[in-house]
């Protein structure tokens, strides 16, 4: 992957500094951060009274930006010097960015006080259950077109492709049943060490079948911010020990309910007569996921829970604002394709 195109003017002033060798970033970019949305940090360092975003997770420069510097802790860029990972000044922006997203998801997020750790599982199963009425699952099934399914798969390539890598930074976090819950759904999600079974293989093979590149972040140019806002957020939960409970409540909320999304997908293909291969992914998640939810609820979130009860309110953080970045995605497909139009970004749309 090659560093992506900027959306503003932060990521424009960032990205050709990161083409080059890693050095000092200059001064100017505490008044690019303002600029941004991501004021709060910024003005705090600049002695300014100023209040932060709240919404930093819908700001292209600001998701575009994140994206670029978690990107470095993957794969990394072929255009970019490895140095740039560790580098002082680049953490000090990204944490600048991280104190306003974070603060924009506390605002997103809803959720209840005084919930008890006994009582933390039911809430989150119930949380992520599949809701009455109009849904992108039962659209997808019903009337999805094959060009509605590749900009499905192009929005969610950006997780997919790289799906469980963010909560294995969790497996050093926690400890006694939650570990165990957490090796238990990571090593399924990896395949269970068989060649050609991780969940991000079967991806990009779906996505190889829908005549789509499926290397990772080959799509990063035509998806909006609200595509790149929950990987970013899972990779700021699992990057920061203190928001691990969050880490957790936000797999929780990617397997619960995930059969029945999956089962939905699988449908919806089947019945636009794609190939058993293109199906295999939504196929092997129907199945898994319908243990993993009870895992991720119980074992996990529950366990963790119970042992860290001052972190309960993380896991709820970190499932109610995934609840959220989920709907607000699924919204953006939805109300585009009633429209007739591409949910994609429009100025991307010729590479498809």
């Amino acid at each position: 992957m090659r560093l992506p195109a900027p959306r503003g003017l932060l990521s424009s002033a960032l990205f050709p500094v990161l083409h080059g060798k890693p050095r000092e970033l200059p001064g100017n970019f505490k008044d690019l951060l303002e600029g941004s949305g991501a004021a709060s940090r910024a003005s705090a360092v600049a002695g300014k009274d100023s209040e932060s975003s709240p919404e930093s997770h819908s700001n292209e420069d600001v998701q575009i930006t994140l994206f670029a510097c978690y990107a470095l802790h993957y794969a990394g860029f072929e255009d970019v010097d490895e140095q740039w990972e560790w580098n002082p000044s680049l953490l000090a922006l990204r944490a600048a960015l991280e104190d306003d997203f974070e603060r924009s998801l506390r605002v997103l997020a809803d959720y209840p006080a005084g919930l008890t750790a006994r009582e933390l599982p039911g809430y989150l199963l119930r949380l992520g259950a599949p809701t009455a009425g109009p849904s992108l699952p039962q659209y997808m099934k019903d009337q999805g077109s094959i060009d509605h399914f590749r900009e499905l798969v192009i929005h969610r390539s950006m997780y997919n492709v790289m799906e469980a890598d963010p909560h294995s930074w969790g497996l050093p976090r926690v400890a006694g049943r939650a570990k165990h819950a957490l090796v238990e759904i990571q090593a399924d999600e990896y395949g269970n060490g068989l060649p050609g079974r991780m969940h991000s293989e079967l991806f990009q093979r779906m996505m190889a079948e829908l005549d789509l590149d499926p290397s990772y972040g080959r799509h990063v140019e035509q998806v909006p911010a609200t595509s790149l806002a929950p990987i970013n957020a899972a990779s700021m939960f699992g990057l920061h020990r203190r928001l691990r409970g969050a880490l957790l409540g936000n797999l929780a909320m990617i397997e619960i309910g995930s059969s029945f999304v999956n089962r939905c997908f699988s449908e919806g293909l089947k019945r636009l007569a794609t190939s058993t291969a293109s199906r295999w992914f939504y196929e092997e998640h129907i199945e898994a996921d319908a243990a993993h939810e009870q895992i991720a609820a119980y074992n996990l979130c529950g366990s963790f829970a119970e042992q860290f009860p001052a972190e309960l309110h993380q896991v709820l953080f970190g499932a109610n604002a995934t609840k959220k970045l989920g709907q607000m995605l699924d919204s953006v497909m939805v109300q585009s394709w009633a429209k007739g139009v591409s949910s994609l970004r429009l100025d991307a749309l010729q590479q498809l």
